[in-house]
């Protein structure tokens, strides 16, 4: 939340923008609660809470750079024809024996 309010908050004390002040007073708003009822909250929570979930943002990993689904798939066939080679070896090994 202070990254929030560093980069959001202009030098001479003002907002850069309404929302971006009313976002600011509902993290504040959910903090505040999470602490007078006891629950351990992440700034990251509050920020998901207040500012939604978007395309850039992938369960787990936060927010940031969503992988890109060709190079996945790419991956993914890596990784099978890596599989049936070590099969295909450890085949050959098991009847070395």
């Amino acid at each position: 939340m202070k990254i929030y309010f560093e980069t959001h908050h202009k030098s001479d004390g003002t907002w850069s923008h309404p929302k971006a002040q009313e976002n600011y007073e509902q993290m504040n708003a959910i903090w505040a609660k999470a602490l007078e009822d006891g629950i351990e909250i992440t700034g990251c929570q509050i920020l998901e809470k207040v500012l939604k979930p978007k395309s850039g943002y992938v369960r787990g990993l936060g927010y940031g750079v969503k992988p890109n689904k060709s190079r996945e798939l790419e991956l993914k066939a890596l990784l099978e024809a890596e599989k049936i080679e070590f099969e295909k070896r450890n085949g050959e090994l098991i009847e070395q024996i």
